[in-house]
C-alpha cells in the first residue's frame, strides 16, 4: 500500500530521479509487506478485476 512515506519515493522514481536500485533501497527500511509490481504491458494484461472492497 502506498502511503505518505512511499509516495515521494515512487514519484521520484517515475520522474527518473531515482533508478530502480535506489528506489528499492529507500523503500526497504519502511518494512512494507506484500508489495507487488507489474512493470510490463504483458504483466498488466494478466490482471483480472475481481471486486471492490
Amino acid at each position: 500500500m502506498a502511503n505518505d512515506r512511499t509516495m515521494p519515493v515512487i514519484s521520484l522514481y517515475f520522474a527518473e530521479i531515482y533508478n530502480i536500485e535506489e528506489t528499492i533501497k529507500r523503500l526497504m527500511p519502511q518494512k512494507l509487506c506484500d508489495q507487488y509490481t507489474f512493470r510490463t504491458e504483458k504483466a498488466i494484461k494478466k490482471l483480472n478485476f475481481l471486486e471492490v472492497k
